[in-house]
């Protein structure tokens, strides 16, 4: 009888240094190509945040706050940003050999790690205040579900404009522009280190920023 071998610790370990591999690459990439996919990643989440706030403001009889914009625009678009520049280079790498499948899959993971980490601040705000509201334990739990039932019907909607952004950034990085692409060298493993927690300290403290701003409302 033939022995799987895909469960067996030389597997595993392949499997884990290959995805070390993959994440070492993401942090090496030159620092223009990461802030590129930053941008490009970042404007699609703002887009989609304006074309939603619109959406929600023409059957509102009270326009929207100044914090109720940065925090249900601005804060996406920055997480959006932030891991468009730590996972979207390598969608524009002339290096890598990569297809248009690949870049759709990046733009869908990179749209739906956006969508949970702003889910978990708005829970993490919006529980604070219901619990300093006095609102019972029962009340908190089934606002938290809600939450969380409503971030998986977002699930969709926000992972086609992720695969539309990972798509499109591949196609715009094709012909004459990989020559430029190639002309800008990799960081080294130390300033990759540096560029990763600089990008996370400004998405950090923009998040801080608006969920303060959010409770004032």
């Amino acid at each position: 009888m033939r022995e799987d071998s895909t469960g067996s610790p030389e597997s595993q370990a392949g499997r884990k240094a290959a995805s070390m591999a993959t994440l070492s690459e993401d942090a090496s990439l030159a620092l223009p190509l990461r802030l590129i996919a930053a941008a490009w990643f970042g404007l699609t989440a703002l887009m989609l945040t304006l074309v939603m706030l619109v959406l929600a403001a023409g059957n509102s009889t009270t326009p929207p706050t100044i914090n109720f914009i940065l925090f249900f625009c601005e804060t996406p678009a920055a997480l959006a940003a932030a891991f468009g520049f730590l996972l979207g280079g390598r969608i524009i790498d002339p290096e890598a050999e990569y297809s248009s499948t690949h870049a759709v899959l990046r733009g869908i993971l990179i749209a739906l790690l956006s969508l949970i980490t702003f889910v978990c601040l708005y829970i993490a705000a919006a529980y604070v205040d219901a619990k300093q509201a006095g609102a019972k334990q029962w009340v908190l739990d089934n606002m938290v579900s809600v939450l969380l039932i409503g971030c998986l019907m977002m699930a969709l909607p926000v992972s086609l404009p992720g695969a539309l952004a990972g798509w499109t950034l591949f196609r715009w990085s094709g012909g004459r522009r990989r020559d430029w692409l190639r002309s800008f060298p990799a960081d080294g493993p130390g300033a990759a280190g540096l560029w990763n927690l600089v990008a996370l300290l400004l998405v950090g403290v923009n998040c801080v920023i608006a969920v303060k701003l959010l409770r004032l409302d």
